[in-house]
């Protein structure tokens, strides 16, 4: 297998530990994401003594709750660096844009779209499961103040056609960690059948788990799609805010509740991603 496509660690302690802390963080009931890019800031938005905007996620923290949701109930990493990616590089483009996200999650690339489309666009958060739609829905209304004016949360399972997601054509398409196995590869192309058009922009985020299953979802693509390769390696980075005094990450998750503006004590920590980000840019294929 290609080991460039890997994230390389001095030594084997340094890498579990990455995993460990990363692991970790997907049992938080909630989150503090926090993003360096100014375009994220808008009026209103609660001050800190750290620079940057945070964005208030809240997760599926329990064993019980991570069993109704799947995979769906944490902020994977590939989230935040497509986030990143959207709030750094197209900030501007973005304006006035519709935007559908495959196989959300908690909703943080929408969350962060949201933002980026304005009052003029509109973003439609996805999932295939009701719970994880539920949850979208909490984090949206959350971020946008307590009314959903741009934004809302929908079932959809790949290969039907419901109509929240065909009756119009999307600018962007967007999905990150959505294809972290070969058996969802025929899926996902057809939910990209559904929503991709001739104008349509396709982003797709991996977190690197085998070159080899990279190099399979990216020819699978090619073979209906054309595709380029971005690079995001300045972006696999993030920032986030945990209570005072508490070392051990997974003891945020008891501050739960504390409300997304109880932020100005809160330490802020970097963590370089263990995992290597694939981007993918896809547009249909002239004819």
């Amino acid at each position: 297998e290609d080991l460039s496509m890997l994230r390389r660690f001095a030594t084997e302690k340094e890498f579990f530990a990455a995993i460990s802390e990363t692991n970790s963080l997907y049992f938080l009931a909630e989150r503090r994401l926090v993003f360096p890019e100014s375009s994220l800031k808008r009026a209103g938005d609660a001050t800190s003594v750290h620079e940057g905007t945070v964005v208030f996620m809240r997760q599926r923290g329990e064993s019980a709750q991570h069993l109704a949701d799947s995979t769906g109930g944490p902020v994977y990493d590939a989230a935040i660096c497509l986030s990143r990616y959207l709030a750094c590089e197209l900030a501007e483009t973005l304006v006035g844009k519709s935007v559908v996200e495959l196989g959300a999650g908690p909703g943080l690339v929408s969350v962060v779209a949201s933002r980026l489309v304005g009052d003029q666009g509109y973003v439609l958060c996805t999932d295939g499961i009701q719970t994880t739609c539920d949850l979208i829905s909490e984090n949206l209304v959350t971020d946008q103040g307590g009314k959903l004016s741009n934004a809302k949360a929908a079932m959809f399972w790949w290969g039907t056609e419901p109509e929240e997601v065909t009756s119009r054509t999307w600018d962007y398409v967007v999905a990150s960690d959505v294809a972290y196995d070969e058996e969802i590869f025929d899926d996902l192309l057809k939910a990209l059948r559904t929503v991709m058009a001739p104008s349509t922009v396709g982003l797709l985020c991996n977190g690197t788990r085998s070159p080899e299953i990279e190099r399979q979802l990216r020819k699978r693509l090619e073979t209906e799609y054309d595709l380029a390769v971005i690079d995001v390696t300045s972006l696999e980075t993030s920032y986030e805010l945990f209570p005072p005094d508490q070392d051990d990450a997974a003891a945020a998750s008891a501050s739960a509740g504390a409300g997304p503006g109880a932020n100005l004590k809160w330490e802020l920590r970097r963590r370089v991603m263990p995992r290597t980000m694939n981007l993918w840019k896809i547009t249909c294929r002239a004819t």
